[in-house]
């Protein structure tokens, strides 16, 4: 008597399980920003879009956000991007992660 398979399906796993090794990778985080604590929820989506950024996750414990390039957004300098970063009243903190293309 068999109650299930040996093996489980392809396709089913449980959240337990490790993810699949064809999972696409996603994209690198190359800034580390901390917003300025009165930055509205639409200035930091207008920043973001502006400097073609997308956050990666949740803050850490120190409000700062893991950034990369926004699938589509034209290919910048990451020093231009940090400059115009550290430039916009809307954040405290710029720095880049790794060392730089």
């Amino acid at each position: 008597l068999q109650l299930w398979p040996a093996e489980p399906a392809d396709g089913y796993r449980t959240l337990s399980n490790s993810a699949p090794a064809t999972a696409p990778a996603g994209p690198a985080a190359t800034l580390r920003v901390l917003p300025a604590p009165g930055l509205s929820l639409a200035g930091w989506q207008a920043l973001l879009q502006a400097q073609g950024l997308q956050a990666l996750g949740a803050p850490n414990s120190a409000g700062a956000y893991a950034l990369a390039p926004a699938p589509g957004a034209p290919a910048r300098p990451r020093d231009e991007t940090l400059a115009a970063l550290r430039a916009s009243p809307g954040v405290r903190l710029a720095e880049p992660i790794g060392p730089g293309p």
